[in-house]
């Protein structure tokens, strides 16, 4: 039980650390697309906190196949496939976004526009798919009275 416990903790810190890099890559992202024209050093810590998301979601769906998560209880069978959609979207997202980053970058040095179009088309999605989930869970919340507990 006390591993499980610590499983789960780790598992969140990673989900928490994972969106606060979230955070500082999208504002990177803001700068870098203001001065697209060269690669500056503001790329290259946007790589370095994409790589680390890429990384950290490899651990953490890795650790995910090892520890039981604590499923919602009474919510129907079209409710959890959502939320297993979305779960499913993020992770691929987490995946696919930091390697369309480094495509951008593949042109000899130069960031391309047809990549960097699509990397940024990709992580607007994950925007809405992370507000979906966030709606999800303070749904859930309040229709549990978690919150009040």
């Amino acid at each position: 039980m006390n591993k499980l416990r610590n499983d789960s903790r780790f598992i969140s810190l990673i989900h928490w650390i994972t969106f606060v890099l979230l955070i500082f890559v999208a504002i990177s992202g803001v700068n870098i697309f203001l001065d697209v024209d060269r690669i500056s050093i503001g790329v290259i810590i946007h790589l370095i906190i994409g790589s680390l998301i890429f990384c950290l979601t490899f651990i953490r769906v890795l650790s995910l196949r090892k520890t039981q998560i604590k499923r919602i209880n009474n919510i129907s069978l079209f409710h959890q496939k959502i939320i297993n959609i979305v779960h499913f979207l993020i992770y691929a997202l987490l995946f696919i976004i930091p390697i369309t980053g480094v495509a951008t970058l593949l042109n000899q040095g130069q960031i391309s526009e047809v990549p960097l179009l699509f990397h940024q088309l990709l992580f607007l999605l994950l925007c809405m798919l992370i507000v979906i989930h966030i709606v999800g869970v303070v749904k859930q919340l309040l229709s549990t009275k978690a919150l009040f507990d």
